[in-house]
């Protein structure tokens, strides 16, 4: 992938964490149907897996990340309409390294809980300046995935 669809990534994903709506409605268009949505979803999905590891670095149990679900249902009325449990619990656990326990979870499932879990534990906890080296480490992480996959 191109170096700019990298940047194009990082600059969507920040807009997101910090809830720039209008630069992220912006950079999403712009982005939409090309090479930078490919980055971007990798970006994501890597950045999640770095929170959730991060957030359960001392360990935890089931209940821990029931907890941490229901944590994220209860951000907002969309987001306890829009993520489904069961499917959350098996999207963290997956993070984790655990083997998927069942079917896997539907797309909007994954996504939901990917940035709902993203805003809770890192948009709104880090500082400027903590959040780009959140950023930079999940993006050169992701570059690196990228060319091994």
């Amino acid at each position: 992938m191109p170096e700019s669809d990298w940047a194009d990534a990082a600059a969507l994903l920040r807009a997101m964490l910090t809830g720039d709506e209008a630069r992220y409605a912006r950079l999403a268009a712009e982005a939409a149907g090309t090479s930078a949505a490919d980055a971007y979803s990798l970006l994501v999905t890597t950045a999640f897996i770095i929170c959730v590891r991060r957030h359960f670095r001392d360990g935890y149990s089931t209940a821990d990340v029931i907890r941490l679900v229901a944590t994220l249902r209860s951000y907002s009325a969309d987001a306890a309409e829009s993520v489904d449990p069961a499917g959350a619990e098996n999207v963290i656990k997956t993070a984790l390294g655990e083997p998927s326990p069942g079917a896997e979870p539907d797309m909007a499932t994954k996504t939901n809980t990917q940035v709902g879990t993203l805003m809770i534990l890192v948009g709104h906890q880090l500082s400027d300046d903590e959040l780009g080296n959140f950023i930079a480490d999940a993006l050169a992480r992701a570059r690196k995935d990228s060319h091994t996959s």
